[in-house]
C-alpha cells in the first residue's frame, strides 16, 4: 500500500517537472541500471569511477538526489570532493608562496662539508658558506638539509679510517711481524715499523722468538731516536698487549679480520717478499738480516713509491736530466735483483 502511494505521489510531482529535469533523472536511472546489471554477475562489486563521474556531471546540471538508489547523496558528494582535490593537485600553479627551495648544488656542498668535517654543526657550515663561498642560508635551513641527508643514510657518523690516517699521517707508525722459514726448517720473525706519511721503514729487527720484551726493546730504540710519532697501528697479537704510553705512544689496534686497517704494513710485507725474500734460499738469521738490511736501504732511499709519488727519504735535488750523450751508470742491489740508475 505504501509503495502504491509513493508511486502515485511521484507520478503527480513528475507532471510539474520540466523536461530537462526529467531527461537528467532518466539518464541517471539508466546509468544505475547498467551498474546493477554488472553487479549481478559479481560477488564483490565496487561502483566504477566512470559511473560516479557520470552521476556527478548530471547532478551538477540538475540535482538528482531523489533518483539515487545505488549510493547515497553524501557518498556522491564525498567522491566529488576527492576528485576536485585531485584536479587541484595536478593543475596547481608552479609559483608557491614562501621561501624558494635550496638549489641542488648547494645541498651537495652542505653534504660534502658535513662528511668532510663531522665535528661541524649547522652554524659552522653556515659561516663557512657565507664568508668563504658567498652563500647565505639560515641555520635552521641547513639543519633541515642535514637531517634529510641523515634520514637517507648519507651522513657519516664519525671520522672515517682514511680521514684519521690523512689527518694524523705525520705522527703515525704501523708495525707488524713477518715470518721467514729457512731450508733447515727454522722460522724467524722480522719486526718492522713503517711511517704512514713517508712510507719509510724507521726500524726493523730479526728474532727467532718474538716476545713482549723483544717488542719493548724496539719501542725503546724508536723512542730514543724519534719524538714525532704519537700513534702506533698494530694487530691483536699477544706481543702487542703492552702499555704503549710508557713509550710516548697511543696504540691503535686494528679490528679482527680487518687487515686493510694496517694496509701500509701489509703492503710492505708483500713488497719485501716478492722483491727480495722469495728469490733467496734462506739458511740463517744473519742472512735474513743482511737481505732485509739491503732491501730496506733500497726501499727507503732509492725505490720509487707509487702511493706517495716519490721516494720515502725524498728525491735527490741535484738530478740531471738524461740526454742523448749522457753516460747512464747502474748499481746492482741484492745480487742483481734490482738496479739503481744514475748519471
Amino acid at each position: 500500500m505504501l509503495a502504491f502511494i509513493s508511486f502515485i505521489s511521484s507520478f503527480f510531482f513528475s507532471i510539474f517537472k520540466s523536461k530537462k529535469i526529467l531527461v537528467s533523472e532518466n539518464i541517471a536511472l539508466k546509468q544505475q541500471l547498467i551498474v546493477l546489471k554488472q553487479k549481478s554477475h559479481k560477488r564483490k562489486f565496487r561502483l566504477p569511477h566512470i559511473s560516479k563521474l557520470i552521476l556527478i556531471l548530471i547532478n551538477n546540471i540538475f540535482p538528482i538526489n531523489n533518483s539515487l538508489f545505488i549510493l547515497s547523496p553524501s557518498a556522491l558528494i564525498s567522491f566529488q570532493k576527492k576528485l576536485s582535490s585531485s584536479f587541484k593537485y595536478f593543475f596547481r600553479s608552479d609559483s608557491h608562496p614562501g621561501r624558494p627551495p635550496v638549489p641542488y648544488f648547494i645541498r651537495q656542498i652542505i653534504l660534502r662539508m658535513k662528511n668532510d668535517n663531522f665535528l661541524w654543526g649547522s652554524k659552522r657550515i653556515r659561516d663557512e658558506l657565507k664568508f668563504k663561498l658567498g652563500i647565505s642560508l639560515d641555520k635552521k635551513t641547513i639543519q633541515k638539509i642535514i637531517n634529510n641527508f641523515r634520514l637517507k643514510g648519507k651522513i657519516k657518523k664519525t671520522l672515517s679510517w682514511s680521514q684519521f690516517l690523512k689527518s694524523q699521517a705525520d705522527s703515525i707508525l704501523a708495525t707488524d711481524f713477518l715470518s721467514v722459514d729457512t731450508v733447515l726448517n727454522k722460522r724467524f720473525y722480522i719486526l718492522f715499523f713503517i711511517s704512514v706519511k713517508s712510507r719509510e721503514i724507521v726500524r726493523f729487527a730479526v728474532t727467532e722468538s718474538p716476545s713482549k720484551n723483544f717488542v719493548k726493546q724496539q719501542l725503546i730504540e724508536i723512542q730514543n731516536r724519534f719524538s714525532v710519532f704519537k700513534f702506533l697501528i698494530h694487530d691483536n697479537a699477544a706481543q702487542f698487549l703492552l702499555d704503549f704510553s710508557l713509550f710516548g705512544l697511543s696504540d691503535v689496534p686494528i679490528v679482527s679480520y680487518s687487515p686493510n686497517m694496517n694496509a701500509f704494513a701489509e703492503r710492505f710485507v708483500r713488497s719485501i717478499r716478492s722483491e727480495a725474500l722469495d728469490h733467496h734460499i734462506i739458511v740463517s738469521q744473519k742472512q735474513i738480516f743482511n737481505i732485509v738490511s739491503q732491501y730496506v736501504s733500497y726501499y727507503n732511499s732509492i725505490r720509487p713509491h707509487q702511493g706517495i709519488n716519490s721516494i720515502p727519504l725524498g728525491v735527490p735535488p741535484d738530478i740531471i736530466p738524461a740526454k742523448e750523450n749522457s753516460k747512464i751508470c747502474s748499481k746492482s742491489i741484492l745480487g742483481g735483483l734490482h738496479h739503481h740508475y744514475f748519471i
